[in-house]
């Protein structure tokens, strides 16, 4: 890991678990340096979160006060965010109650109440859930100022008061894996088994098995960012009790993703120094997670000059490829042809290129 992945690392663990950050790491980070990590806070959608734990450093070796003011300001734009989008999640409530259609809300709000500072958990869309009724939400929706944006056998995707909304049909990328499409099926018998009220109330038990397949499923395809593992930490600190272990990980090994999932716990652990009694309980295999470990932070970067018809498909040929490396890791008895026809699924579905 690049240095500056390191010391954001140590910045998400203070402020996760609200504990000062090794001061000593921080004696030489310069404005220049500070800056990266900012940037890389930015880019996997921790720049909040990170902001906490630099606040926790000593006054001397905190952030410069002009780096500090345009933190601070991205911050108070994150939280309004927050604010709105929440304001236009209770609209949203309101429409399909009307219309007696029961919406579920996952991913972004769900999570956030996990985190120290809820409004710090950033995210872009909203992801509901409308109990097989999706096209007809996605009709309402529109009959009620929204605009269409894509569809894909996954979800339906609407423009809500300037809101992405993601009206899902499927929790998980069914064409990507035999192993998904088993498990997108037990998440769904799940949720059809629960009495439900309040658009935040999807079982722990979905939640821990979603979770764990969403972040798999982003590794497989290069698509990993650091909010993942700090989602997956703060869930299980918050919940871990109220979890069936013995069923989570049956189901994990029933399909075929208990190795991969313990390899990921692994890492969190490694990672964010989030103790073992908060997590659930797994088995190592070190060589198989330095793999996972290397693709997670080994993204194919393409070359600065890349002009021209042939340069441009070269790139595209070797980032193919690359990504066909971190399926493989994750769905390793799956074929090219499966390989092939889920990027051809993946790229029709935009929702591919957002973390």
């Amino acid at each position: 890991m690049t240095k500056e992945i390191t010391l954001l690392l140590e910045l998400l663990r203070a402020a996760l678990w609200q504990t000062p950050p090794d001061a000593a790491l921080f004696v030489d980070v310069d404005d220049d340096f500070w800056q990266k990590i900012m940037r890389k806070a930015a880019q996997h959608s921790v720049f909040a979160l990170a902001f906490d734990g630099a606040l926790l450093l000593p006054k001397d070796l905190q952030p410069p006060r002009n780096l500090q003011l345009a933190w601070i300001a991205a911050v108070d734009k994150i939280e309004k965010n927050f604010s709105y989008k929440l304001s236009v999640l209770q609209q949203m409530e309101t429409i399909f109650t009307e219309n007696g259609i029961k919406m579920l809300l996952f991913k972004g709000f769900s999570l956030a109440n996990c985190y120290p500072t809820p409004e710090h958990r950033e995210f872009g869309d909203l992801d509901i859930y409308l109990f097989g009724k999706h096209k007809q939400g996605n009709k309402l929706l529109l009959k009620n100022g929204a605009t269409q944006d894509y569809c894909s056998y996954k979800h339906l995707c609407v423009v809500f008061k300037n809101v992405l909304i993601e009206n899902h049909a499927f929790f998980l990328n069914t064409h990507d894996s035999w192993k998904i499409k088993k498990s997108d099926k037990i998440l769904k018998k799940i949720i059809a088994e629960g009495d439900y009220q309040n658009w935040n109330e999807f079982p722990v038990d979905f939640q821990a098995l979603f979770y764990m397949f969403h972040t798999i499923h982003h590794f497989s395809w290069e698509a990993f960012s650091i909010k993942l593992i700090t989602d997956l930490a703060a869930f299980w600190k918050s919940n871990l009790e109220k979890i069936n272990i013995e069923q989570y990980r049956q189901t994990l090994k029933s399909v075929g993703l208990l190795k991969q999932a313990d390899a990921v716990t692994s890492l969190i652990v490694n990672l964010l120094h989030i103790d073992k009694k908060f997590v659930p309980p797994f088995e190592t295999d070190q060589k198989y997670e330095e793999k996972v470990l290397y693709y997670m932070f080994h993204h194919y970067i393409p070359p600065k000059n890349k002009d021209g018809f042939f340069s441009n498909l070269k790139i595209k040929w070797n980032r193919f490829f690359h990504r066909a490396k971190s399926y493989k890791l994750i769905y390793p008895k799956e074929n090219y042809k499966r390989f092939i026809s889920s990027t051809i699924s993946n790229l029709k579905n935009r929702s591919f290129f957002k973390t």
